[in-house]
């Protein structure tokens, strides 16, 4: 009986593993919300900038619509920031393109407690989506930290349609 149950405990988390692209930095999870049972998957890219795996970007699915979000291992505005609910503009750039920019929106992370994510609203994840999409080799983040410094983080590209097209492109 405890096979069984270690068996079914160890196929459960293998199905809610995140999938490595191989040679890349981007990885996905297939998931499903278990009240709509509309798609519910990932798509993640660490930066370069940070071989822990802290700092990434995410496109994640609800509704069929992608929702990006930046999370970084450093808190990305100041407590009152939030509390204001003031945004935080992240200038970004494909390849050699001209540099464009989003609104995203601070908040704090559950695990750590830190406002280490950004999310964008559905026009401005639209538009990262594109820009991640359309990119031949990278795309670069920049955004100025509460503190005055610019944070720059790159995103190499290299098997994100692929990774994109796992999780059925939100659908």
């Amino acid at each position: 009986m405890k096979s069984i149950i270690l068996l079914v405990a160890l196929l459960a988390s293998v199905a809610l593993a995140d999938v490595r692209v191989p040679n890349t930095k981007v990885s996905y999870r297939v998931a499903l919300d278990p009240m709509t049972d509309r798609n519910a998957s990932m798509v993640f890219i660490d930066a370069a900038e940070d071989s822990s795996g802290q700092t990434y970007v995410a496109f994640k699915c609800d509704a069929g619509t992608p929702w990006f979000g930046l999370y970084t291992r450093t808190p990305l505005s100041s407590r009152v920031d939030v509390d204001m609910g003031s945004s935080l503009p992240v200038y970004y750039r494909v390849d050699s393109d001209p540099i464009d920019s989003i609104d995203t929106f601070p908040r704090y992370s559950d695990k750590t407690g830190q406002i280490t994510i950004s999310e964008a609203f559905q026009r401005d994840s639209l538009a990262m989506l594109y820009a991640f999409l359309s990119a031949k080799t990278r795309v670069i983040v920049r955004f100025n930290h509460y503190t005055g410094r610019q944070i720059t983080y790159t995103f190499p590209v290299a098997g994100f349609g692929k990774a994109f097209q796992s999780i059925k492109s939100c659908r």
